[in-house]
């Protein structure tokens, strides 16, 4: 081998080398942040506590601080158990605005002030807005305990919040993805109608093999064969900016039995209650940040499904995800920050005027 083939060769496996060290580091830096961050969460007992109907809801009189690598903040829950603003009271006097939804209309991660009902709240409105956001809950829970608050708070509208991110994912299913709770699952009985069944809800703690379970296995199917780097860390964030190909029809075949799901639930709701409904999209940080990742195709497509649905029922739909970025979320915990609400509130307000 000449001098300079000998060269070339060194130079290439230095770079080999070189690569193959920054991937490990690179890899080995996002484990400990990784770990930092999970160990990094602690929150007061009590937050939430066992229903036998619900599996789970707010304790009434509950107050508590979250402390999380992005954040560390107060919550506190009134003796009806819905999350209140004590230092600055919804005005009474009002018509009242009851809203319901996961831990994105809860507010998880910003202090009682900063929820988008405590904003709207303190807009100079003609709504009362109270928030009977629960973290976790699935669709169906939403609407069995939106049975129950529609009665404590005796509203004139009400606005049921869509999480695009995991909403449609957890109807149906008897533990929520992200949740280690059992939950009432939704089916559909012979003649089309919502049957919601498990209930009493155990408490039994989630099986091992639906924990290891990702939202991706049950977005794209666990017959998906994983890349040969997918497992890697420092893969999953570079990939965010790259987008993914996703068969829209082949994603919208295996949705629909949640979207049918979804518009029985619906149904229910339309038939049940006497007061507006209005529905909420709430998107995701992957869909306005990240509209090429598989997350955020999917959370598009949600969306598309849950627009046309509340069309054809004639229920009046609000969509603010034009207005949210993605600095709008925490980097970490992926739920609104405090200027996310803020924008999110603006958008329902200015939604809320042409209605």
């Amino acid at each position: 081998m000449s001098e300079s083939s000998r060269l070339w060769a060194f130079r290439a496996i230095s770079l080999v080398a070189g690569l193959i060290v920054a991937v490990i580091v690179g890899e080995a830096l996002l484990l400990v942040h990784a770990r930092i961050v999970a160990g990094s969460e602690k929150m007061d007992d009590g937050l939430v506590r066992y229903d036998p109907d619900l599996g789970w809801r707010l304790t009434p009189g509950w107050r508590g601080t979250h402390e999380h690598f992005d954040y560390t903040t107060n919550y506190t829950i009134d003796l009806r158990g819905f999350r209140t603003d004590p230092n600055t009271p919804a005005p009474a006097g009002r018509g009242v605005a009851l809203v319901v939804g996961d831990s994105f209309t809860f507010g998880l991660g910003v202090g009682d002030g900063e929820t988008f009902t405590s904003r709207l709240n303190a807009d100079a409105g003609s709504e009362r807005w109270v928030n009977a956001g629960v973290p976790g809950y699935a669709p169906e829970q939403t609407w069995l305990w939106l049975q129950q608050a529609r009665v404590l708070a005796r509203p004139d509208v009400i606005f049921f919040v869509v999480y695009l991110g995991n909403d449609l994912v957890d109807i149906g299913l008897d533990y929520a993805v992200q949740s280690p709770w059992a939950k009432p699952a939704a089916r559909l009985a012979e003649n089309g109608e919502l049957v919601i069944g498990g209930r009493p809800v155990p408490q039994v703690p989630k099986p091992p093999a639906l924990a290891a379970r990702t939202l991706a296995s049950y977005v794209l199917g666990d017959s998906r064969e994983p890349g040969l780097f997918e497992g890697l860390r420092l893969y999953r964030l570079l990939a965010l900016a790259v987008p993914e190909d996703v068969d829209r029809e082949a994603l919208r075949a295996r949705l629909a039995p949640k979207v049918a799901l979804f518009e029985a639930l619906l149904d229910a709701m339309v038939e049940a209650t006497s007061e507006e409904l209005v529905l909420v999209l709430m998107p995701g940080a992957s869909l306005v940040g990240d509209p090429g990742s598989v997350s955020g195709q999917y959370q598009q497509l949600v969306r598309e499904e849950v627009t046309s649905l509340a069309g054809s029922k004639g229920v009046t739909l609000l969509d603010p995800t034009d207005a949210l970025a993605r600095d709008h979320y925490f980097p970490n915990d992926g739920h609104l920050t405090p200027a996310g609400h803020e924008v999110f509130a603006r958008a329902l307000g200015e939604a809320m005027k042409g209605m």
